[in-house]
C-alpha cells in the first residue's frame, strides 16, 4: 500500500502548482485560511484524476473496506458505513465467537411476509438484510442483553474519493508519484481553465501510472 495520505499528495501537487513555496511551507491540515480555495481545488483535482486512471485502466472505480456493527440490545437496525456502495461479503462474521450471519433467503420483501408480529422475533440474531425504506442493516431478530457488545465485521466496496487528511490509496507509491504531475495539471485545468493546463504533461504522466498500475504500456493518449 502507499506510504503516502492525502495531505502528503495535496502538499506535493501544491509545490509542482507552485501554490506552496518550498519544502518548508507545509501543510498540516487540509484547513489554511488563505489557501483554503486552492486545497479544495487540489483535492477536486486529485479525486478527478483517480477516477480517469481507473477508466483508463477498465478498473472500477472502487476499493474494498472492512466494516462492522455492534449489537445494541433492543435494536435491529444499524446504519451502513459511508461511502459504501455495495456489501461484498455473504457473511458478517463475529470473530470473537465464531459466529456468523448470512443473507436472509428471499430479502427485506421476503422477512417483511414471514414475520407477522416482528417484535416477537428476539435474541440471537442469524440472518441479515438491507431495509431499502431506510438504508439501513435489518437484523433477523432484535438483540437483547445477551447478545449486546457482540461485533460482525463484514466487507464492502466503496467509491474512491478522498476527502480525509489521513486517507490512504489503494496502490503503490510508486503510481503516485507518476500521478503527482497528472494531478498538479488537473488542478490548473480545473482552477484556470486552459491557461496553465499542458494536456501533454497529463498524457505522460497518466502513462507512468498506468504502466505503474497494469504493468502495462499499450495505452497511448489520456488526455
Amino acid at each position: 500500500m502507499a506510504a503516502y495520505d492525502l495531505l502528503d499528495v495535496v502538499n506535493q501537487t501544491m509545490r509542482r502548482a507552485r501554490l506552496i513555496n518550498s519544502t518548508d511551507d507545509v501543510l498540516t491540515t487540509l484547513t489554511d485560511a488563505a489557501l483554503q480555495v486552492d486545497v479544495d481545488d487540489t483535492v477536486d483535482a486529485i479525486n478527478d484524476t483517480l477516477r480517469v486512471l481507473y477508466s483508463i485502466c477498465d478498473l472500477m472505480p472502487y476499493e474494498t473496506s472492512q466494516g462492522s456493527i455492534t449489537l445494541v440490545d433492543g435494536t435491529r437496525e444499524y446504519a451502513l458505513p459511508a461511502g459504501l456502495v455495495t456489501i461484498t461479503s455473504q457473511s458478517f462474521m463475529n470473530q470473537t465467537d465464531g459466529i456468523s450471519l448470512v443473507p436472509y433467503k428471499g430479502g427485506y420483501g421476503q422477512m417483511f411476509e414471514d414475520q407477522v408480529q416482528p417484535a416477537n422475533y428476539t435474541g440471537q440474531p442469524s440472518r441479515w438484510v438491507i431495509n431499502p425504506q431506510n438504508n439501513m442493516i435489518r437484523l433477523d431478530t432484535v438483540p437483547q442483553a445477551a447478545e449486546a457488545g457482540d461485533q460482525y465485521d463484514f466487507l464492502y466496496s466503496k467509491a474512491i474519493r478522498k476527502t480525509l487528511a489521513a486517507d490512504t490509496f489503494p496502490f503503490s507509491s510508486d503510481v503516485l508519484d507518476a500521478l503527482i504531475p497528472a494531478f498538479k495539471e488537473a488542478y490548473h485545468k480545473g482552477s484556470n481553465g486552459e491557461l496553465k493546463y499542458n494536456a501533454d504533461t497529463f498524457t505522460l504522466a497518466m502513462g507512468q501510472a498506468v504502466s505503474a498500475l497494469t504493468h502495462n504500456r499499450k495505452f497511448t493518449s489520456y488526455a
